[in-house]
């Protein structure tokens, strides 16, 4: 881990248990000067949650073997501490299945799968990660809210050593090196591939632009939200260059 300044570069843990024993840890984010999506939608009085695999055995003291600490966004911020409000918004990945099967997903629920379902490459299997996908995929599909909901699956990273397309300039962060991302809807009629320039705070634009929420930062303000893409799937129409 290196830092420079406020930044740090690489992997810190957060400070708010379930953490790591060893690894360099950050004070907890001050939720008022630098507020997430959760905050935003709670503002709003917009149900939603964070759903993660092995959440509950991991915040019980007895985690997984591949349990990501790092991987839990909301742990690093003051008000999604233990003992705070905002707790209970951090759930387990099998309240997510019980929540889908019963039609009760909040309005705005995120999915981070177990280290061994993520199909990330050294400890997780391409098959495993997929076929846990399915079942996610299949959990909402076939549940009371399936023609209501859009489902965004994306990654953070690659799957391959190069890229045809030129990295874009937006900021000092990026974007990097294209990802993929799915868009998928029982209310879409067609499948295709869209042609819009996005990254992944293109999915924060769509949650902000669908609820009336105020922009994160300049990137989310200023990036195309999934709209064309959503608009090709349900009308037929071609994604454009938006």
């Amino acid at each position: 881990m290196a830092a420079c300044g406020a930044y740090a570069v690489n992997t810190v843990q957060p400070s708010s248990p379930p953490a790591a024993a060893s690894g360099a840890k950050i004070p907890l984010i001050d939720d008022a000067a630098f507020p997430n999506i959760g905050d935003r939608l709670s503002a709003k009085g917009i149900p939603w949650a964070w759903f993660s695999g092995g959440w509950d055995n991991a915040e019980a003291g007895h985690p997984g073997p591949t349990f990501q600490y790092h991987h839990q966004p909301f742990n690093y911020f003051a008000a999604y501490a233990p003992g705070q409000p905002g707790r209970a918004r951090l759930q387990d990945e099998t309240t997510f299945f019980s929540a889908a099967a019963a039609g009760t997903l909040p309005a705005v629920s995120f999915v981070k799968p177990y280290g061994t379902e993520n199909e990330h490459p050294g400890y997780a299997s391409e098959h495993t990660g997929s076929d846990h996908l399915v079942d996610l995929l299949q959990a909402v599909m076939s549940g009371p809210q399936a023609k209501d909901t859009l489902v965004v699956v994306t990654y953070d990273e690659f799957g391959g050593q190069d890229d045809h397309v030129a990295v874009p300039t937006v900021d000092a962060w990026g974007p990097g090196t294209r990802i993929p991302a799915i868009l998928i809807s029982a209310r879409m009629q067609h499948s295709g591939v869209d042609s819009t320039q996005y990254d992944t705070t293109s999915i924060l634009a769509t949650i902000e632009q669908a609820w009336g929420l105020s922009p994160l930062s300049s990137r989310d303000a200023g990036v195309n939200p999934l709209t064309n893409a959503i608009r090709a799937g349900t009308s037929g129409g071609q994604g454009g260059n938006g």
